[in-house]
């Protein structure tokens, strides 16, 4: 049963929606929120709109399922794909969802000139079209589909020389045609408005479409008398069907929330609680020497790549050598070293977990450093569902 006690669901296919659980969290500190991000299925943008609008309904189903008075569709390309076929599918039902924030736009340039930032999907889609063709007719319109920018938010990579890259790809062409503003039509991109400031420069205007769902979830609260009315403070759960430690890394860095992440899956179209098994071996805080480091570190002689990891070693002596090495957190789910009776030429393994990164060290014995090479494949493994 639906109450004021309710909470609000968010949902997303990754973390851009957080932008939007930011803003309802300011605008509604005492509701409970609900947040999931789909980050099995991330990016949205690249999938064609009948596969979205089957992940959108998945998703509604469960989150209704966990009891939510409202759900918010914080993600552009899911508004687009899927928030009409579910306003349809539940009319008695509120969902709020994303609109590219062209009105505002046009009602803000003094050029006549808006540049929009989505993805493909949000472009294509019937939702986007609808807002062009009732707002935009005294302006002039640039896209650009920022391809690859998703993924380096999902990682975290806010302010690095690729995101940097993609960012100056899509506004530069813009920027010399006379755009003076610019709508964020995808959740994530707002996580790079400082970048996209200092590229275009404080004179070009930025919409972030966040602090306008957050005051219409409010307002259709309101009419539907489900605002919360407690004394403390509004709880945030957390949950993804991706990978679940990922997402507790990312969440202080992006909004400032340490907290444990719970972890669903898909099956036959349908999500549920993820099983999480318990890690073997020890996991140990790993100081990590990076390269730059390690160079002017005179022990640490080589810096060496290998399937996308980095790994430096050093002499200890007695034919002994030891490894260290950081791994990518998209280059495996998760990384786990097996200590197996059968590996007992392996010594003091390691494992620990830092913002985006996965570091290890283990040392070799003399006689088995010709077996480097094959490291990778005999020490580290993954789980698609965790460790094991």
């Amino acid at each position: 049963m639906i109450t004021k006690s309710s909470p609000i669901g968010i949902y997303d296919s990754g973390v851009g929606g957080l932008t939007v659980w930011r803003a309802v969290r300011g605008l509604l500190p005492k509701e409970d929120l609900l947040y999931l991000a789909d980050q099995a299925n991330v990016p949205y943008g690249v999938r064609s709109l009948e596969e979205v609008r089957g992940l959108a309904e998945g998703v509604a189903k469960y989150l209704m399922g966990q009891g939510a008075k409202l759900i918010v569709i914080a993600c552009n390309t899911a508004s687009a794909a899927g928030l009409r076929y579910l306003r349809e599918l539940y009319p008695d039902f509120p969902f709020v969802g994303m609109e590219p924030a062209v009105k505002p736009a046009a009602e803000q340039t003094l050029s006549g000139k808006v540049g929009v930032l989505a993805t493909p999907s949000t472009f294509q889609g019937e939702l986007y079209a609808s807002v062009v063709e009732r707002f935009a007719h005294d302006v002039r319109l640039y896209q650009a589909t920022c391809p690859g920018l998703v993924r380096q938010i999902e990682k975290g990579y806010l302010d690095t020389l690729k995101t940097r890259r993609i960012l100056l790809e899509a506004l530069e062409p813009m920027l010399r045609e006379g755009v003076d503003t610019l709508v964020m039509g995808c959740t994530h991109f707002p996580f790079v408005i400082p970048l996209i400031k200092e590229i275009a420069g404080e004179e070009v205007r930025v919409i972030d479409p966040a602090p306008a769902v957050a005051r219409q979830v409010k307002r259709v609260l309101e009419a539907r008398g489900l605002l919360a009315v407690r004394k403390r403070a509004g709880k945030s759960v957390f949950l993804t069907s991706g990978d679940a430690l990922q997402l507790e890394v990312l969440l202080p860095n992006l909004v400032g929330v340490e907290v444990e992440v719970g972890g669903l899956r898909w099956k036959k179209g349908v999500l549920m609680k993820k099983k999480v098994k318990e890690p073997l071996g020890r996991l140990l805080p790993l100081p990590w020497p990076t390269p730059a480091l390690a160079a002017s570190l005179g022990s640490w002689e080589e810096v060496e790549l290998d399937g996308g990891a980095i790994y430096i070693h050093r002499e200890k002596g007695n034919g002994e050598l030891e490894y260290r090495f950081n791994l990518p957190l998209d280059a495996w789910e998760t990384p786990v070293i097996l200590l197996e009776d059968n590996l007992g030429w392996v010594k003091e393994v390691a494992l620990a977990k830092e913002p985006f990164t996965w570091y290890g060290s283990f040392v070799l014995t003399g006689e088995e450093r010709e077996q480097f090479k094959e490291i990778t494949e005999i020490l580290i493994k993954v789980d698609e569902k965790g460790f094991y």
